[in-house]
């Protein structure tokens, strides 16, 4: 879409879809990083011991080999993943505007920096906190690559952010609301589990259910999102 605008000489348009682009990428990442942040472990358990032990068992094979130990270590590395969700995807949405003016070299150095970030990150911080070096090192580097993306974008005129800040605070706003709900879900988990059998898969997606919609009605509301945004940026 930013393609088509600038090939047709329209600049002002090109700047709203990638405005559309970056406020409906956050749209999505923020509830998604915000889930893996709260309910990591809570993932890690739901799908690999119990969802997967219903699923080995129909084969015969016996419950799932994942243990106490690895939901653990499964969870802490979804905790860290998730600050990082937003900068993987606004990497792709930054770095589309560079593509569509022909400009490959400038994402592709920064690029090249965040790769090196993230090995050193990741080989040099391994003998402190072993596998959680990898995480570490990849929302480290992402995050360095997508902010010199969004400053290069900024200081060239392409891109302004002031006038998006009251629907980003608003998104903001609406993601709290969220991390609240789940937080007091992880709470009150006991007492929920009996109404989803005692299943806690069912009530993991239960709960993404009641997130989305949550989520979505909030957001709607305080005016984060728009149906403009999602036709600029597929349009």
């Amino acid at each position: 879409a930013i393609g088509r605008a600038l090939k047709s000489g329209d600049e002002a348009r090109a700047k709203r879809t990638l405005e559309s682009g970056l406020l409906t990428a956050l749209f999505f990442a923020l509830p998604a990083g915000a889930a893996l942040v709260c309910l990591g472990t809570f993932i890690a358990e739901a799908l690999f011991q119990d969802m997967a032990s219903i699923a080995t068992g129909l084969i015969g094979a016996g419950k799932s080999a994942f243990n106490d130990r690895d939901v653990v270590m499964v969870g802490q590395a979804l905790f860290i993943f998730g600050f990082g969700v937003p900068a993987f995807v606004l990497q792709k949405v930054f770095a589309a505007a560079f593509f569509a003016r022909e400009d490959t070299a400038t994402p592709m150095k920064f690029a090249l920096l965040a790769i090196a970030i993230n090995a050193a990150l990741s080989i040099g911080l391994f003998p402190f906190i072993a596998f959680l070096a990898v995480p570490t090192g990849t929302i480290v580097a992402s995050w360095t690559e997508v902010s010199l993306l969004a400053i290069t974008l900024r200081l060239r005129g392409i891109l302004s952010f002031s006038h998006l800040l009251p629907r980003l605070a608003a998104m903001l706003t609406a993601t709290a609301a969220l991390v609240a709900g789940m937080v007091l879900a992880m709470r009150h988990r006991e007492q929920l589990e009996p109404w989803v059998l005692g299943q806690s898969w069912i009530l993991l997606f239960a709960l993404a259910a009641a997130g989305a919609v949550g989520y979505g009605t909030i957001s709607y509301f305080l005016g984060a999102v728009r149906l403009r945004d999602f036709k600029d940026t597929t349009g």
